[in-house]
């Protein structure tokens, strides 16, 4: 009964991860521009068992998470009347961010406000990163003839992927990168609607089935293992 334990054993750890990834979405379901994760499993190597005078068995050893995967797909626009707001309302699009150590990555999400470094005023995001136009450089206001702080809304960067289902995934809203994604491509005439934020693409409903489906599917394997262990006592016992 020893497969038996494991088997359970990874059923309980897999299970229990994809209940956290549930349970992160749905926690997420006010965050703005928020994408959730799809949790994919696959099954254990099968172990083929000969046995005399019988036909071949193959017997599994559980399962296992074998990947999770970020769902970028669209969240409805919300006007919010605020002109440093801005939503993406094509699916792969995502504005570039350079945090304060250098490093540029991308978001979805379009809340933006202004800081002031060395007498110049910069677009930034509420983390305090830098928000980047399609060349890669800082956006930075101009004073216009009445003396207000204004930018061109043409040069916010918005930049598109290969494959976006490849970016690695950071707090929900942040992106990197990665060999599957390709490269960061700017879109010339990207579709962004001013004073306007992207929902969360949380399907709470999807979810709650899905946290159901988990729940059950881990406590069938905690009643595996407690049957498992049942057997063995009994075993244990007869000798």
């Amino acid at each position: 009964m020893i497969r038996g334990f494991y088997s359970a054993r990874s059923g309980l750890i897999g299970h229990q991860d994809h209940i956290n990834t549930i349970a992160n979405n749905i926690s997420n379901v006010s965050t703005v521009g928020f994408k959730p994760m799809r949790t994919a499993f696959k099954d254990l190597i099968y172990q083929n068992l000969n046995r005399p005078d019988a036909e071949a068995a193959n017997v599994g050893h559980g399962v296992k998470i074998n990947k999770n995967d970020v769902m970028v797909f669209q969240g409805a626009p919300t006007p919010t009347g605020r002109s440093l707001d801005f939503a993406l309302t094509e699916e792969n699009a995502f504005f570039a961010v350079e945090s304060m150590s250098g490093e540029i990555r991308y978001t979805r999400n379009g809340c933006f406000g202004m800081s002031n470094n060395d007498d110049t005023w910069y677009l930034i995001n509420g983390s305090g990163e830098y928000v980047l136009d399609m060349d890669g450089e800082r956006i930075e206001f101009e004073e216009d003839d009445d003396g207000n702080l204004t930018f061109d809304v043409e040069t916010l960067g918005v930049f598109s992927f290969a494959n976006p289902y490849g970016l690695w995934n950071m707090e929900g809203t942040t992106f990197y990168p990665t060999p599957e994604s390709g490269e960061a491509v700017a879109i010339e005439y990207p579709s962004v609607t001013q004073s306007a934020l992207e929902n969360s693409a949380v399907e709470i409903a999807k979810e709650m089935a899905d946290l159901v489906e988990a729940s059950k599917a881990f406590s069938f394997s905690a009643k595996m293992l407690q049957t498992a262990d049942e057997i063995e006592q009994t075993v244990n016992s007869l000798r």
